[in-house]
């Protein structure tokens, strides 16, 4: 916290056991206070009358109201809602008023609204948003990182020293969020902007060391890209990945023939017979060889298979 001439600002949320909502709302507010400089202090506490003394109130008090800093989402007629359905709980009100000054743009604010928040306010509401596919096997959430965190029956932890503890967490994860996002706009113009000017746009050609993910993300929302090709960073290989048939699947538009699937090396060679083929990844959406022109002499032979 920085210490200087301006007012202490008081920011107050409930005490006794803690959720990813109310440790990310608190973290989102130190991150802006910290970028004006602002000395500041959480209180954990349920007590109304400090209540009443916080410039931010987040996830306790009953009410909302951004224009006052009030950001409680428990009331009976709740506080807010997106137009996809999902509630705002606290960390989404915060981040509705503040995420753009928090993130710097708009854009990305939105992003991460998408990708981190929206998660979590469901999971604080209680609502479903997403459905298992293999009984008793569910996605590790933020919720569960939080909980594992918290102190089992045998344990006697300071909770609010536990709290501060998280914040810290979940500072770090909001600014590489931030940084992430920030980074990925210019990326996904670079990737565009190579799409517009590919002639076979199904087979896309990428010289810089983009995620698979960005990459994939990015050609789905086009039809007609079927591989992409990127170095990997870090070493000389390429890799060959196929593009997904939906966001989120390993299900690709065509994926690489069934003759390579698990195979390497020599193995490899002597099925495709280019010689720097490396490796096939036994699902078949990914392959990779040790140079860019070993990557398109495999990604080519691919397209040309029935």
């Amino acid at each position: 916290m920085h210490k200087n001439k301006k007012k202490e600002i008081i920011i107050i949320t409930h005490s006794g056991s803690f959720h990813a909502d109310d440790v990310f709302a608190c973290a989102s507010l130190s991150i802006l206070l910290e970028k004006k400089q602002q000395l500041f202090k959480i209180i954990r506490t349920r007590n109304e009358k400090i209540i009443k003394t916080g410039d931010f109130v987040v996830d306790v008090g009953g009410k909302y109201d951004p224009s006052k800093n009030l950001f409680d989402h428990h009331q009976k007629e709740g506080a807010d809602k997106r137009k996809n359905g999902i509630l705002y709980a606290s960390f989404g009100l915060v981040w509705k008023k503040y995420g753009p000054e928090i993130s710097g743009n708009k854009t990305v604010a939105q992003k991460i609204d998408r990708v981190l928040i929206q998660p979590i306010d469901a999971g604080d509401n209680g609502i479903a948003y997403y459905k298992p596919l293999f009984e008793n096997i569910l996605p590790y959430e933020f919720h569960s990182i939080f909980g594992v965190y918290s102190p089992s029956w045998k344990e006697n932890i300071d909770l609010d020293k536990l709290f501060l503890k998280m914040i810290i967490l979940a500072k770090d994860i909001i600014k590489r969020e931030i940084k992430k996002n920030t980074d990925s706009i210019e990326m996904e113009r670079i990737i565009e902007n190579i799409y517009r000017n590919t002639r076979d746009k199904r087979l896309i050609i990428i010289t810089l060391p983009f995620s698979r993910f960005d990459i994939v993300n990015t050609l789905g929302k086009y039809k007609k890209p079927i591989y992409a090709i990127y170095p990997e960073r870090g070493d000389k290989d390429w890799h060959i990945v196929g593009i997904n048939k939906r966001p989120g699947s390993y299900l690709t538009r065509k994926p690489l023939p069934k003759s390579w699937a698990g195979k390497t090396g020599k193995a490899l060679q002597k099925i495709t017979g280019i010689k720097e083929a490396k490796f096939c990844h036994r699902a078949r959406f990914l392959a990779v060889a040790n140079s860019k022109e070993g990557a398109i002499a495999l990604a080519r032979l691919s397209l040309n298979k029935k």
